[in-house]
Parts: structure tokens; C-alpha cells; sequence
């Protein structure tokens, strides 16, 4: 592989690394949110306050995820699974290339 190829599947993998990571912040952020609220001094404050806090905990039993279209999540597990797919095509490629006699 050339300087140029290579510096062309960094800056796609830096590009896709860049999606993923907010969005594993904001899944672990959102996980960690009705703990937070339920820790603070809910029970001094007035009955509203702990009808909001309330609220933020029930809304935050299902962590918020940054997605695709609805494709998939974007996380560092959706990352790790795009390398192992792009690194077994590249083999695949290297191996047909290879019994076919074609340099590339």
C-alpha cells in the first residue's frame, strides 16, 4: 500500500471514529442520568421538583442513542464491528487478487 491509500483509509476510519465516539458519550451519559438525579437532594426540595425528578428517571431507563437513519447506532462497539468487517473484505480482496494473479 502506497503513502497516498494509506493516508486515505486513516482519515475514512478517523472520519467514522469521530461519529462513533459521541455517540457512545452520549449512551453512557444518558445511562448514568437517573442516577444523578436520583442522588441529588431531591427529598429537601418541593413536591414538583421530585415530580420532575421523577420524570428524568423514568425517561432515562432507556439510554438515548445517536443512530443512522435508524440504521445503526453509532458507538464504539458499531466502530470495532466495522473494522473486523472492512479488515475481512481486505483479506477476501488480497486473496482473490492473489489466486488470480493480479497485483494490485
Amino acid at each position: 500500500i502506497d503513502s497516498a491509500n494509506f493516508f486515505a483509509v486513516f482519515v475514512t476510519l478517523a472520519e467514522v471514529f469521530s461519529l462513533s465516539w459521541p455517540g457512545q458519550l452520549l449512551t453512557e451519559m444518558s445511562r448514568n442520568m437517573a442516577e444523578s438525579a436520583y442522588r441529588s437532594l431531591w427529598y429537601n426540595h418541593s413536591k414538583k421538583y421530585g415530580r420532575n425528578i421523577l420524570m428524568i428517571v423514568n425517561r432515562s431507563q432507556k439510554p438515548a442513542v445517536l443512530s443512522g437513519l435508524g440504521f445503526c447506532d453509532s458507538s464504539l462497539a458499531t466502530f470495532a464491528s466495522i473494522l473486523r468487517l472492512s479488515w475481512s473484505y481486505f483479506n477476501l480482496l488480497i486473496q482473490v487478487f492473489k489466486d488470480n494473479d493480479i497485483e494490485f
